[in-house]
């Protein structure tokens, strides 16, 4: 008598015995009950069965789902872990960083995972997911340096390739430091960070901010130069430089132990101030 439980009962006289005299009754009975109480209620393998009701999993999965494409379909683990973001466990490392999930990732470019730093890097760093492969973490297309990953502090990765590359997409907690002890032209991953020309190179240098041709910073970038001595000379390629506080423009010198800030405000337009300067 339909289903009960998941069990599917066929109405009084089945099972039919040997001799007995099958009736009309018997007979109209029994293909009704299978028709409007059996077949009638399954799930049909060709999805023309609509479902009328929410159906308990009793722990058990869906398997072998394709890749949802609107808002009311099923999503798979995959999907989940494409397009949002998923947290790194049992983060251990320092440079050689490796985390688990609580799912084997296939790394696609665009996934976002976000962990606690187990401890402070101090150079180049990599991270293994699930043993899916190791790849390195970048700073803005850059190999980390040192600093960028702060014990105990939160961070975001995006995978920006599948070999795979990891980029750092959340704000970093210091301020990244690139040193230099001859003359240097500013790349891409300056930007947020500070040059330093340190102690150990006692001889002047030229610490050249790239043009707006070679490396477009967006507007608001801000790069800082600490000078620990001798002197460095902060220039620009053919982009103007004002001093903040005045309409001067174009290079600038900044004494030992003195900090100056460049902050672009223009396509080809740069303010600096800071101590030292002049």
């Amino acid at each position: 008598m339909a289903f009960s439980g998941g069990v599917f009962s066929l109405v009084s006289g089945n099972p039919v015995i040997s001799g007995a005299t099958i009736s009309s009754t018997w007979a109209n009975n029994t293909m009704t009950d299978i028709a409007n109480n059996g077949l009638t209620l399954c799930v049909l393998k060709d999805g023309s069965q609509t479902i009328t009701a929410n159906i308990p999993m009793a722990t058990y999965k869906f398997t072998g789902l394709g890749a949802g494409s609107a808002s009311t379909d099923s999503a798979s683990m995959k999907d989940i872990q494409n397009a949002g973001t998923t947290y790194l466990a049992s983060l251990a490392g320092t440079n050689t960083i490796t985390a688990t999930t609580t799912f084997a990732p296939t790394y696609t470019v665009g996934q976002r995972y976000v962990g606690i730093a187990a401890a402070t890097n101090t150079g180049a760093v990599t991270l293994n997911i699930n043993s899916a492969g190791a790849g390195a973490v970048q700073w803005q297309a850059a190999a980390l340096k040192g600093g960028e990953l702060v014990i105990g502090m939160p961070f975001m990765v995006l995978v920006s390739a599948t070999t795979p590359v990891f980029q750092i997409v959340s704000p970093l907690s210091v301020i990244r430091q690139n040193s230099q002890s001859a003359a240097y032209t500013t790349v891409l991953a300056d930007m947020g960070g500070h040059i330093l020309h340190p102690t150990a190179d006692n001889n002047a240098r030229t610490f050249t901010i790239d043009s707006n041709a070679n490396v477009a910073y967006p507007v608001g970038t801000a790069i800082t130069f600490v000078n620990q001595i001798n002197t460095v000379t902060i220039a620009i390629t053919s982009d103007t430089m004002t001093l903040a506080g005045t309409s001067s423009t174009g290079s600038r010198t900044l004494a030992a132990n003195g900090v100056a800030t460049a902050i672009k405000v223009a396509s080809t337009a740069w303010y600096i101030s800071g101590s030292g300067l002049s």
